[in-house]
């Protein structure tokens, strides 16, 4: 399912506070089923580049395609209902978003909404326990008992129980420990992966970019800035420079062993196996 932005700008207004073009002149094409990264500095406007893909925030001027649904500052309500059917949104700290009596009720409320049938809602609940670790012993527990990370699988579970075919993560793996955020991060690689989705996710992290995605959109006060393949991005040392954004972890140390030796190796390393292998390749080692 395919997401273009078509010269999009959007304003924000909760109540009487209002700020004008947080995102400007936005033009980008997702394709289908990729993995990309949305990274840029604090305020680069990403999560809101992620509220438009479904309706939570309206274009003022241009318009945004999600599959055959194109929408603008006139959308229907029954275009936005089609829309967030289709696109499945995780905040910061999904485990937020939790509010039912039991683990059961939470998952159930989703599907109830978009009038899936009785005979379908066990199966639904079922599956999407299966495809996030939780075990179906927790289904009439009271969310609010579970431990952090199991309450942020039920919240994951919950937005996949409506079946999107777009998964949208701001930042999902934030405030958990480094195994707890591996372990999340890989479960909803393997989601994006059997459940043919296309993914964007919201990271500072840019290990986490290498790793999972496939292209990289660049933001930096309210616009795209670049749409690229994550190699492309990590190659291009310039547009690093001007966004002042940060190397993987491999490419890091890389460039700290080129510094202090005197020379280049003749190929960016993106993953420490990379560069083991150039290092081994070119006799530094």
């Amino acid at each position: 399912m395919h997401i273009t932005f078509n010269r999009v700008s959007a304003n924000y207004q909760l109540g009487p506070i209002k700020r004008a073009n947080i995102l400007t002149d936005l033009s980008a094409e997702v394709k289908p089923g990729s993995f990309t990264a949305v990274i840029g500095p604090t305020g680069a406007g990403k999560s809101s580049l992620l509220k438009l893909i479904n309706g939570l925030l309206l274009p003022s001027i241009g318009e945004v395609s999600v599959g055959e649904v194109v929408f603008t500052d006139k959308a229907s309500k029954q275009a936005l209902k089609d829309v967030r059917k289709r696109v499945g949104m995780a905040f910061q700290f999904p485990e937020h978003q939790l509010f039912a009596e039991t683990v059961y009720e939470d998952l159930a409320f989703g599907p109830r909404n978009f009038n899936i049938s009785d005979s379908e809602l066990d199966a639904t609940v079922k599956h999407v326990c299966q495809l996030t670790g939780i075990d179906l012993s927790l289904l009439e527990r009271s969310p609010f008992s579970l431990s952090g990370g199991q309450q942020r699988r039920v919240a994951i579970a919950g937005i996949l129980a409506t079946k999107p075919d777009i998964l949208v993560l701001d930042e999902p793996a934030a405030g958990l420990d480094p195994e707890a955020k591996k372990q999340m991060l890989n479960m909803l690689y393997d989601l994006h992966t059997k459940e043919q989705l296309t993914t964007l996710m919201v990271t500072h992290d840019m290990d986490d970019v290498v790793h999972y995605a496939d292209d990289v959109i660049v933001m930096a006060e309210g616009q795209i800035k670049a749409h690229l393949d994550v190699r492309a991005l990590f190659a291009d040392q310039a547009l690093l420079d001007r966004y002042q954004l940060d190397v993987p972890t491999a490419l890091s140390l890389q460039q700290q062993l080129e510094q202090a030796k005197g020379e280049r190796l003749s190929n960016r390393s993106l993953t420490l196996t990379e560069l083991a292998d150039n290092l081994i390749e070119e006799g530094w080692v």
